[in-house]
């Protein structure tokens, strides 16, 4: 639900100042998801790994959307 509100964000998005925002947004989200993803793999929850890495790409595509849309990433 979060990632369909991102994106919707970003689709209403115009500006790179408007996307810088939510560009550091969705880096921290992968960053949270990568800490519980290596917590996941060191308890060996398999099942939770495979959930982690299914929203950890979906944030990773709309990390992608967002630089294709900004004039300049810097």
């Amino acid at each position: 639900m979060k990632i369909m509100m991102v994106r919707e964000e970003v689709d209403n998005a115009c500006k790179d100042e408007e996307l810088r925002p939510i560009l550091q947004s969705c880096r921290e989200e992968q960053d949270e998801i990568c800490e519980k993803l290596a917590v996941s793999f060191r308890k060996e929850r398999m099942e939770d790994a495979k959930y982690l890495t299914a929203e950890l790409q979906y944030w990773k595509r709309v990390e992608e959307t967002i630089i294709e849309k900004m004039q300049s990433v810097d």
